[in-house]
Order: C-alpha cells, then structure tokens, then sequence
C-alpha cells in the first residue's frame, strides 16, 4: 500500500511538471507567436495613401505596399532576427527599383520586440549591433507605455476595425509621439494579436500616409 501510494505521488508530480512545462511554452507562445507574427514566409499587403509626393501634383498618392519576411539571420552581435522586406510602390517612393526596397530586422527578447533598420558600431562590444529605431511591449493592455529616446508609444484603447482584409476585433491601439530639433511624429498603429499591423497612420513635419491591410498570410 505504501509503495503504491508513492508511486502515484510520483505520477502527479510528473503530471504537474509537465503541466508547467506546458504552460511555460504556451506563455513563450503567446508573445512570439500569437501576439508578433515573426516567421520566415509570413507577408501582409497594405494600400498606401502618401501626402508625401502628391503635394508637388496636387493629387492623393495611394499604391499598393507589400511586406514579407524572407529570412532569419544572426546579427554581428549575436541576435537571431527575422529579416524583414518591404517593397514600396513606385506611386509613393522616390527611388526605382530595387532602390524601393527597404530591409530590417526584428528581434523578440524577453517582451520586447525590437525593430532595427540596420547596423552601428558599438563602443562597449566593439562590434556591430542592431540600431533600434522602434519597439513593442508585450503583451499589449490599455495604459501600457513604453519609450525609444525622445519617442514614446502607449497603447490607448482596445478597438474593432474594419479594413479590406476583413472586420477584427480586439485591435490594440498604439499612439507614438516624438519630437527632436528636426522633426516631430505622431504615429498610430492598429495592431491585432496573431495578425500583425492592420492600420498605420502616420504625420511627421506636415506631412503625412497611411497603411490599411488588404490581405495577409501568417503561419
């Protein structure tokens, strides 16, 4: 009786030590995967309207702008990032192709999303590493704020939205404000969890574009 009673406390702590385990890579799961998209082959395709160049016609510029990540890479430094590319629509860019195509990187650590546009040299490692140019906090709650520099970013409200990808509800509304000696921006985002960026609208020195999500494909 005494051995069996042991032997089924052996069992319920190996069934509770899996059970954390679970939890733990469903936690894990839950910043990476459900609420940042961040794997090789996922793509979203957003109509653009741009201010930008328009003013020198006196027309609203509007193309189409597709995003993809292509592939992973481990920076100089040591970050493992998805590298990220974003084609722009020669109706709003002024460079032709490939000039027309920006690449960056986004690392998650910890939660922290962290997006670079390419690389600096560090002092302190004396090697190359990501220059940070925007940040997300997960997971995403009303009143989170976070800041980059003079910039700072803070979820405001938690919204449905309508768009042509469809109708989504729970989007998480991020508002960005900076300013410097040369520019000021106000930026917002409408990100789902899961989906990724549904609406971007952004004004920086008097002018200013938007991002509406048309289609996407996430794993």
């Amino acid at each position: 009786m005494k051995h069996k009673l042991i032997y089924s406390c052996l069992i319920l702590l190996v069934i509770a030590a899996l059970a954390s385990c679970h939890n733990s890579i469903q936690s894990n799961l839950s910043i990476s995967d459900q609420y940042f998209p961040n794997k090789v082959g996922d793509s979203w395709t957003y109509a653009v309207t741009d201010t930008a160049y328009s003013q020198r016609r006196n027309t609203l510029t509007t193309g189409t702008l597709k995003v993809s990540i292509i592939d992973s890479t481990k920076l100089p430094d040591g970050t493992i990032a998805s590298v990220w590319r974003t084609v722009w629509p020669p109706e709003v860019s002024p460079a032709r192709p490939p000039w027309n195509v920006d690449t960056t990187y986004v690392a998650v650590s910890g939660d922290s999303v962290l997006i670079s546009d390419g690389l600096v040299y560090s002092s302190v490692c004396k090697c190359k590493k990501p220059q940070v140019v925007s940040v997300y906090i997960l997971p995403f709650y009303s009143v989170n704020e976070w800041h980059l520099g003079p910039d700072s970013s803070r979820v405001v409200s938690e919204d449905t939205l309508s768009v042509s990808a469809g109708t989504f509800d729970k989007v998480y509304h991020i508002s960005t404000h900076g300013i410097s000696f040369t520019y000021y921006l106000t930026q917002d985002d409408w990100f789902k969890p899961g989906v990724g960026l549904v609406q971007k609208m952004v004004s920086s020195n008097g002018l200013y574009y938007t991002w509406k999500l048309i289609d996407y494909h996430v794993k």
